[in-house]
């Protein structure tokens, strides 16, 4: 499912499992390692709540990127005390915060928008969408349609 959200969705996911991990839960004990104040952690678990509650750093209902409140310091600090936190965290590269343009703050159609559907073809387009799947429709194979996306199954 992740995956299927967004390119990063997979590191944020296991960035915020790995923090947890590391610490056992106890959030205080990362705030103090981390040196962040109590406003920055909440807004950081608030982050972490709505990405795991919609599986994934879009909303589930609008497909609207959810963006932290908390500095993007304060997650780089949360992140440099654990180097597999780290890891994850620096394998976002800055999409946790931030798109390359208003477009990318939304679901959808390809170049326009965000889609992780199909992570092999940079260049599709919605004509190409369309035209698989007026062909699938064809052949009578099952074409499930979600949201603004087309998101295929073939039976």
């Amino acid at each position: 499912m992740l995956r299927q959200v967004s390119p990063e969705s997979e590191n944020i996911y296991d960035f915020i499992v790995e923090l947890y991990k590391s610490f056992n839960g106890d959030w205080q004990a990362a705030q103090q390692k981390a040196s962040i104040d109590d406003q920055e952690l909440q807004y950081f678990l608030e982050y972490a709540a709505q990405f795991l509650g919609n599986t994934g750093n879009f909303k589930s209902f609008g497909d609207s990127k959810i963006l932290p409140r908390a500095k993007q310091e304060s997650f780089d600090a949360l992140a440099a005390t654990s180097s597999k936190a780290q890891q994850f965290y620096k394998a976002t590269e800055g999409a946790i915060f931030s798109a390359p343009d208003n477009g990318k703050l939304a679901l959808g159609y390809p170049p326009e928008h965000i889609s992780a559907y199909y992570p092999d073809s940079p260049n599709i387009t919605k004509a190409d969408i369309d035209a698989v799947a007026a062909f699938t429709e064809e052949k009578k194979l099952l074409v499930v349609r979600i949201s603004r996306l087309k998101r295929m199954i073939i039976c």
